[in-house]
């Protein structure tokens, strides 16, 4: 029965774009081939001066290719845009772990669910460096106007809505925290958007609820507790 269970584990995480299992870090490329990513010894994976990830080299039976010295050979590939670990994600920018509840798609998104209609979801997006004449500032201000106007549309269609924004710290740098709680045709959604720079490039990290209005959450707690960058 034991060996049945591992087997059936085995198999479900090959659902997702890399994993680690049975030992292994399996990586899956943006090409679509898998690879084996090499490891530290707390399963972190490897990466040379440019970035790349580093895998071994395998033969068409998947065995290793050995060296004049017996040792394993390896290789390098460019980053995967997401690698989903068993207890974390992570991409060339960020290692996002995933807490207890919660599961990982292949695209780095994070999922839970409370019941069938009740669900929440937590997504990070690199927007990159902002353009010339852009400030950080100025991009959180259209973003506050963008959401004060989709409370605005809510409450003019009957709904009810309410949106705040607070400075943050994170990484020792000024964010901001953008809220939103509406309800429209008995459904509650509830978002929270933390933005930051980071390495000259915006980031957005987004909470959304449905359906989940009496359950507290602090996105800023959650992202200083499980998101580092790299």
């Amino acid at each position: 029965m034991e060996k049945k269970i591992i087997a059936v584990a085995c198999a479900l995480l090959t659902l997702v774009l890399a994993f680690t299992a049975c030992g292994k870090a399996i990586v899956t490329g943006d090409n679509g081939m898998e690879y084996e990513a090499v490891t530290d010894e707390e399963g972190n994976t490897i990466v040379n001066e440019n970035g790349d990830i580093v895998v071994y080299v395998t033969d068409a039976d998947g065995n290793y290719v050995e060296d004049a010295n017996g040792e394993p050979q390896t290789n390098s590939i460019t980053f995967p845009s997401v690698i989903a670990h068993e207890d974390r994600i992570e991409t060339a920018n960020y290692i996002l772990l995933i807490p207890e509840g919660w599961t990982a798609e292949s695209d780095g998104t994070l999922a839970r669910e409370a019941d069938e209609n009740a669900e929440q979801s937590i997504e990070i997006t690199n927007f990159g460096e902002l353009e010339d004449g852009e400030t950080f500032a100025g991009k959180m201000q259209e973003s506050q106007a963008t959401l004060e106007g989709l409370a605005q549309a809510v409450i003019d269609n009957g709904g009810t809505a309410e949106s705040a924004v607070e400075s943050v710290q994170f990484f020792e740098q000024d964010a901001t925290l953008l809220e939103l709680t509406a309800t429209a045709q008995q459904r509650t959604f509830r978002y929270q958007m933390l933005y930051f720079m980071q390495n000259g490039e915006l980031y957005k990290v987004q909470y959304t609820a449905t359906d989940m209005e009496n359950e507290a959450f602090d996105l800023h707690a959650f992202v200083l507790q499980n998101l580092t960058m790299k």
